[in-house]
């Protein structure tokens, strides 16, 4: 079964003139250098977690980290869902189908996974599978 996110994918590329997604394609691209390099990435707790070492600074230093990522992302979110609106005026697409692409991505970083018209499954989202070896 194919990832909801490459579905999605497949979906937008479809739909956005091809130099326009290689614009935004190239941008996303060093979006992603940029957020690779954030400190979570490389984080001394990632390696404790995996060894199954872990000491009480290490994660209240990591659950910091995490709680202002996690601040940040709901707020990019929200604002990516609210600037949505923009399409109406650039492009042939009603606003509410960006904000579901949006949240079809939302769901599918959390862990769930498109079934038989329906998301189905338990989230496996990253933490839980860190937390679980």
């Amino acid at each position: 079964m194919k990832a909801t996110r490459y579905v999605v994918q497949d979906l937008i590329k479809a739909e956005t003139p091809t130099d326009r997604y290689a614009q935004n394609y190239k941008f996303i691209e060093q979006l992603m250098v940029e957020i690779k390099e954030h400190r979570l990435f490389s984080h001394p707790v990632i390696s404790d977690l995996q060894n199954g070492v872990l000491s009480k600074a290490a994660v209240t230093d990591l659950h910091m980290d995490f709680r202002l990522l996690t601040k940040q992302f709901t707020d990019v979110i929200l604002m990516a869902q609210f600037l949505t609106r923009e399409i109406d005026s650039k492009r042939n697409m009603d606003h509410m189908s960006a904000r579901f692409l949006i949240t079809l991505n939302l769901l599918d970083e959390l862990g769930f996974y498109a079934g038989q018209g329906d998301y189905e499954g338990t989230p496996n989202t990253h933490i839980t599978s860190c937390l679980s070896r």
